[in-house]
């Protein structure tokens, strides 16, 4: 929890004029950036980490975050703001739990901090085709809408459970067919 509440603090901490996630905040917040990289297409190219890269239309940033009180890495991926599609910034925490009953005590907890549970809850696809197996058990995906923030956890098999904050200035301007669209991560309300 400790990681997760740093990650909500740094990664909501305020929006850039393009509507991103501020990484001077994520900073303020007590982490420390250990790499940054962009691709565009198929080519890949390190940055100096004491600024953000110049992004090409199409291109995306990813930076690595650690901080000495947190248990986990933090990714934040950052998209041209010059891009014609071009999806929401976000950061996202991969950790995993002891057993099944924290995934209720982190419920909780959210449900606390937020003054609610979750807007919307259900079972993720399962992914695969007829050519690549499916998972053997479905993932259950929590979100929360915030003023400027969507928030989604989703709690795995093997313990697994992410964290994943996209920036949201303007609900209205998303797609209905994008995929920062809470339909379409959250299909399958519980």
């Amino acid at each position: 929890m400790v990681t997760f509440s740093g990650a909500i603090a740094g990664c909501t901490a305020g929006l850039t004029e393009n509507g991103g996630i501020d990484q001077a905040e994520l900073a303020k917040a007590g982490w420390v950036i250990t790499k940054r990289t962009s691709r565009l297409n198929a080519n890949e190219r390190e940055h100096d980490l004491a600024r953000p890269a110049r992004l090409k239309p199409g291109e995306y940033e990813t930076t690595s975050w650690d901080g000495f009180q947190h248990h986990y890495p933090l990714s934040l991926t950052r998209w041209s703001a010059k891009s014609d599609i071009r999806l929401a910034d976000s950061c996202q925490v991969n950790a995993r739990v002891r057993d099944d009953n924290k995934v209720e005590d982190i419920l909780d907890r959210f449900a606390r901090k937020f003054g609610r549970k979750a807007d919307r809850s259900g079972t993720l696809p399962r992914g695969g085709d007829f050519l690549l197996p499916r998972f053997d058990t479905p993932s259950t995906g929590y979100y929360w809408a915030m003023d400027q923030h969507d928030i989604y956890l989703t709690a795995g098999e093997d313990d697994y459970i992410q964290l994943e904050i996209v920036a949201m200035s303007d609900r209205s301007k998303i797609d209905e067919y994008s995929y920062d669209n809470p339909e379409h991560r959250i299909p399958i309300l519980d």
